[in-house]
């Protein structure tokens, strides 16, 4: 890929609306949140589990 084209990654970030990337950017703070919680919940159990 040369220097001057842009990634493609990028591209399809910059295609999104303010609105869609706001939705976008909830719903991975909502998934990362997640895998908090159930990492958190297999920390308790296996605690429990001592």
């Amino acid at each position: 890929m040369s220097p001057d084209q842009p990634s493609r990654r990028k591209r399809a970030w910059q295609r999104l609306s303010p609105t869609q990337k706001w939705i976008a950017a909830a719903l991975a703070a909502m998934a990362l949140a997640g895998i908090a919680l159930i990492g958190n919940g297999l920390y308790i159990k296996a605690l429990a589990a001592l």
